[in-house]
């Protein structure tokens, strides 16, 4: 089983819409979208859901009134802001918890001498299995705001690899997160090889080197795509040029074309609506080198 990820060092360079390009290639895969901020390979997917869970994955501190006696120690003893005295000076009335604030490290329960605080288990997300007309399909959605997005893709991770193990499958294709945060450091340990959509922006060609960076931390081996590359030929010039100084292949350039926009606009996998537009551009090449390469 070999398991592929694709990634960017942006949002906005096309790496959703050349994982959803891939699928149809890659015979007998699951596959995972682990951009639980913001998960869009469903668009053009349309899963199927065979169950959905939630998904836990931090504490938030719960204040009993009946046993607050608003000492305020607490409230003093958090260093992240995340309790509210009563805003009554002498009021006996117990402290409010920003759950947005809370960052679940029990401080306040250790410091309250009445035992008031306790700290409960709260869903930040939900973990669906799914089935596509490609195979099954693993995908979450983080509750917005909160910070365990690390965790999620993880359990998005291990459901795709066990049910691939489950099946047999012969690949697990990752949609992962643009950036270089604990999302994307989470999509890529232990995968077998990484794809890194870029574009040619001066923006894009900055966080590509941030993300290779980060990719040779795993010795993972990359290659690169280069989207709308008939944007701007200088940015493509110097992110090629900078592509064979440090040793990386650059396996596909697309260029800009508005029958792809069509095509994504009616939910239709790119690489089946344009199948002579991605040939011409060395997709086929692309494909074998991708599955081919150790």
């Amino acid at each position: 089983m070999k398991e592929i990820v694709v990634i960017s060092g942006k949002g906005g360079t096309g790496k959703t819409s050349f994982t959803a390009s891939l699928v149809p290639r890659l015979k007998n895969l699951v596959l995972a979208d682990c951009d639980v901020d913001a998960p869009d390979l469903n668009i053009l997917l349309n899963p199927e859901p065979d169950s959905i869970e939630d998904f836990v994955g931090t504490r938030k501190a719960r204040i009993n009134p009946m046993l607050c006696n608003a000492c305020g120690l607490c409230v003093d003893s958090c260093r992240f802001d995340a309790l509210r005295p009563a805003a009554d000076p002498g009021s006996a009335a117990a402290p409010t918890v920003l759950d947005s604030r809370c960052e679940g490290c029990g401080v306040c329960a250790h410091v309250c001498p009445q035992d008031a605080i306790r700290m409960d288990d709260t869903v930040v997300g939900t973990l669906t299995r799914a089935t596509t007309a490609h195979g099954p399909m693993v995908h979450a959605r983080l509750v917005p705001g909160e910070e365990t997005s690390g965790k999620l893709v993880f359990a998005v991770r291990q459901a795709a690899r066990a049910l691939a193990e489950e099946k047999g499958a012969d690949f697990v294709l990752v949609d992962g997160s643009p950036g270089i945060g604990c999302n994307v450091i989470s999509s890529l340990s232990n995968a077998d090889a990484v794809v890194i959509v870029t574009e040619p922006s001066v923006a894009a060609f900055h966080d590509l080197k941030r993300v290779v960076d980060l990719v040779r931390r795993f010795s993972i081996p990359m290659i690169v795509v280069i989207n709308k590359h008939d944007l701007s030929a200088s940015n493509t010039r110097r992110i090629k040029a900078y592509c064979r100084e440090a040793g990386l292949p650059v396996g596909m350039t697309i260029p800009f074309d508005e029958s792809m926009i069509r095509a994504i606009t009616d939910r239709r996998i790119p690489s089946e609506a344009l199948p002579d537009f991605f040939r011409r551009h060395g997709f086929n090449e692309f494909v074998e080198q991708l599955v081919g390469g150790d």
